[in-house]
């Protein structure tokens, strides 16, 4: 899919206010916005994996700190 003409000549900025206006134009109407039955049983699956796993992760600020220091800041 091409960009139309004048979509194409808008600078970066308008265009990403653009992209902007049309994603919330897309959330006022969730029910509109479905997943495939491929799309759903991925979910499902992944939910069911999380809940099994056990292991929670780490909150995404231990990320920065250096492995030996994140025991630290729990």
């Amino acid at each position: 899919m091409s960009l139309p003409a004048e979509i194409a000549r808008l600078s970066f900025d308008e265009r990403l206010q653009l992209a902007e206006e049309l994603w919330e134009s897309l959330r006022a109407e969730p029910e509109q916005l479905r997943l495939t039955p491929e799309q759903e049983r991925e979910l499902d699956r992944r939910v069911i994996a999380y809940h099994a796993d056990g292991d929670l992760g780490e909150p995404w600020r231990l990320e920065w700190l250096p492995k030996a220091d994140r025991a630290d800041s729990r």
